[in-house]
């Protein structure tokens, strides 16, 4: 059902979240009692899930920050590269450089809209997935 509805990122995300969190309440089970042993491994997950949000969203702030500094430092190496190895490039510098991608994306931007519409829609559907089997884990 999950491949007819094209939700297969939902099924994977919800069944891989509940193996996890299963795991963490068989090893708390133990030494907790039933309810404690599942709240406490259903926020260990939660947490864990935050921190790599977290840490995801840093790199990506870094990495865009970073992007320009590091194309500046490289620029005149590849310059130099293309020189010796005759090769045309379409752009001069960081700004020519920076005006191709642009131009690039005012070309493509129904492809660009759709892909992030289909990135913004997959993530919803692991977002939901998760949250199921967050659900069906207390119920359980």
């Amino acid at each position: 059902m999950a491949a007819l509805l094209h939700l297969g990122p939902a099924a994977l995300a919800g069944l891989y979240s509940f193996t996890l969190i299963d795991v963490m309440h068989r090893r708390l089970a133990p030494w907790l009692p039933r309810f404690y042993a599942k709240t406490v491994a259903l926020a260990l997950f939660v947490g864990l899930m935050l921190i790599g949000g977290w840490m995801g969203v840093r790199f990506l702030r870094q990495s865009l920050t970073a992007i320009p500094e590091i194309l500046e430092r490289v620029m005149p190496r590849f310059q130099e590269l293309a020189i010796r190895y005759q090769v045309d490039l379409p752009f001069e510098d960081v700004d020519g450089l920076r005006v191709m991608l642009v131009d690039m994306l005012k070309e493509n931007v129904r492809n660009v809209t759709h892909a992030g519409g289909v990135l913004t829609r997959g993530l919803f559907h692991v977002a939901v997935g998760i949250l199921v089997a967050a659900l069906g884990f207390m119920a359980e």
